[in-house]
């Protein structure tokens, strides 16, 4: 559960350092789209190297890991069609990432949907699976990453 200074449990706290990691990849991926295609290009490899090395494998582990303690369908709901929207952008990027001149609309996206994600489940998802989940649930969770 959350401390009285709002701070992450943590059994969730290796996650919530990922997504900093990903939020660095959303930022980066927006301030390129405008950009010229050098700049595109060298956001566009950064995600993806960071897809392939932190990204892919931190949804396996959100929906093996955390799905099951969400009691909301909702909630349940949003994380699986996030995820699913997101790997999908994630292989049209992949898709052009030896483009000469990538899609600037493409990344905008991308990383506005990546933004808006991370946010909703460090402000949404993680608070309700504070308040829901026991004590020793969350703790477990740390030793299982």
């Amino acid at each position: 559960m959350s401390d009285a200074t709002g701070k992450r449990h943590p059994g969730l706290v290796s996650f919530s350092r990922e997504h900093h990691h990903g939020l660095v990849q959303a930022r980066r991926l927006l301030a390129a789209a405008g950009g010229e295609p050098p700049e595109r290009r060298a956001a566009l490899r950064s995600f993806r190297d960071a897809w392939e090395d932190t990204i892919a494998s931190h949804f396996a582990d959100e929906e093996a890991l955390l799905l099951p303690l969400v009691e909301s369908e909702e909630l349940r709901k949003r994380l699986q069609t996030d995820h699913e929207a997101l790997r999908k952008m994630a292989a049209a990027c992949a898709a052009s990432s030896d483009s000469s001149d990538p899609d600037g609309d493409l990344l905008a996206s991308l990383g506005e949907a990546l933004r808006s994600h991370i946010q909703w489940e460090e402000r949404v998802l993680f608070s309700a699976i504070e308040k829901t989940a026991g004590e020793a649930v969350l703790a477990s969770l740390a030793g299982r990453r």
